[in-house]
């Protein structure tokens, strides 16, 4: 299934990116999460399902408080968000309409570095995120449209045989 590999090559891509952001001395790890803090999350690593849904759902959380305050105000939504404590900083940024870049780090970062290697991943990261959310929802609207399965994909490929992920397995 061509879709199956074009996801993998995005989630490929994306993983790539978030590692050169890990490479930055300071960063704990980062994270593409969904706005509604619902998984699939992106990383190139395993951070623990549990970990990650709650995470997860904590920033998105903080981020959707602060567009309600925003509007509230009626103040333009904000790029980034930072919470910071004293052993660490979290830093959301407003990716594309359904996804955040989260990145924790230690309290000492190099915030110099850290926000120009943001600045020149952000426009690669919001192009594949666009590429990836139209691609799922083209093949939503075909699985829907050809075998009368419901708009949700996960439900539709377990509902065909889990293709994605026997692709998955067989490239690995």
């Amino acid at each position: 299934m061509e879709f199956g590999r074009e996801l993998i090559e995005n989630e490929n891509k994306l993983k790539a990116l978030l590692s050169k952001l890990n490479d930055i001395p300071g960063i704990v790890f980062a994270v593409i999460i969904r706005k509604d803090g619902v998984l699939p999350a992106i990383t190139p690593f395993n951070l623990g399902e549990d970990f990650l849904a709650n995470f997860s759902s904590a920033c998105a959380g903080i981020f959707g408080a602060h567009i309600a305050q925003h509007e509230i105000m009626n103040e333009p939504d904000p790029e980034q968000i930072l919470a910071e404590t004293e052993t660490s900083k979290i830093f959301i940024y407003d990716v594309e309409e359904s996804s955040l870049l989260v990145i924790k780090t230690l309290p000492k970062v190099n915030l110099g570095l850290l926000r120009l290697t943001v600045k020149n991943s952000l426009p690669q990261i919001r192009k594949l995120l666009i590429e990836r959310r139209e691609k799922i929802e083209e093949t939503e609207m075909l699985l829907k449209e050809k075998f009368g399965i419901g708009k949700d994909l996960q439900s539709a490929l377990k509902h065909l045989g889990g293709t994605l992920g026997s692709n998955r397995r067989k490239e690995a």
